[in-house]
């Protein structure tokens, strides 16, 4: 028996707000879905390099339990190594397309042996105002998605970048439903390849993409991604240093609470 799940929003549309209520029963997380096919089969040649398989199809398509949605303020995660990625999603209701922000609540220690599995068992949360896709849809390469940490009276900037960067959604119509987005499915975008042609364009050949499953904050993820140097016997000796292009989650924390100990003037 196929399940089915209640979901209820506020529509946001050029002549005012109005409410709708949403009957799904498909959820479906697109991934790979780079819009620069050149840069994303780069990628994938370099994994073939090291031995790894890389997709089996790009986009890839990981299906999901409707129950794994959520519009809760907050959700219940197993253990400590779950974070959240801020993302687009699409909603097909009474044949026409609405679209949201959401957040791709993964398990970031099992996504290093199961990306499915890393999902799917996490709920998604989803946001409570949508706007016509229609209405957005001249100006969607120019929407900006950005996740913030909020932490009592201070906010920090976690996730930032552009909706271009990816797929536009009739071609992840195309890949995965051919042609149109059925009704009563979500459809998440993605949102943590975005800046991949910008590290290329910035460090050119320096810039070395490791397996899908080394896109963690781990020594591991370091090993493999210099592994093809390794073995070409390029070594960096004791030159190398690390460069970080995005703030890790506990030193943000760590700001917040500084902030918070300092007493005012």
């Amino acid at each position: 028996m196929q399940t089915k799940k209640t979901l209820n929003f506020q529509v946001q549309n050029l002549s005012g707000m109005e409410m709708l209520d949403c009957t799904v029963d498909q959820l479906i997380m697109a991934g790979w879905v780079g819009r620069n096919r050149e840069a994303l089969q780069a990628h994938i040649d370099e994994l073939a390099e090291l031995g790894i398989p890389g997709p089996k199809n790009v986009p890839e398509f990981y299906p999901l339990s409707v129950d794994r949605l959520s519009q809760g303020s907050s959700i219940q995660v197993s253990g400590k190594d779950t974070s959240g990625e801020v993302e687009f999603f699409l909603i097909c209701q009474g044949s026409r397309i609405y679209v949201g922000l959401g957040s791709d609540q993964t398990d970031r220690d099992l996504e290093s042996k199961s990306i499915t599995l890393s999902k799917q068992i996490c709920d998604k949360v989803l946001c409570s105002t949508l706007w016509p896709f229609e209405e957005v849809q001249q100006q969607w390469d120019c929407l900006r998605l950005r996740a913030w940490i909020e932490d009592e009276d201070s906010e920090l900037l976690y996730q930032e970048g552009l909706l271009g960067e990816m797929i536009a959604p009739q071609d992840l119509f195309d890949n995965r439903f051919g042609g149109e987005l059925p009704e009563g499915t979500v459809l998440f975008g993605e949102g943590w390849e975005l800046h991949t042609q910008e590290l290329k364009n910035a460090l050119g050949w320096k810039a070395i993409g490791g397996p899908e499953e080394a896109m963690l904050p781990s020594a591991v993820s370091v090993a493999f991604s210099s592994l093809s140097s390794f073995q070409s016997k390029q070594y960096a000796g004791d030159r190398l240093s690390p460069r970080y292009i995005q703030r890790a989650e506990a030193e943000v924390q760590w700001e917040v609470k500084a902030q918070k100990s300092v007493p005012p003037n």
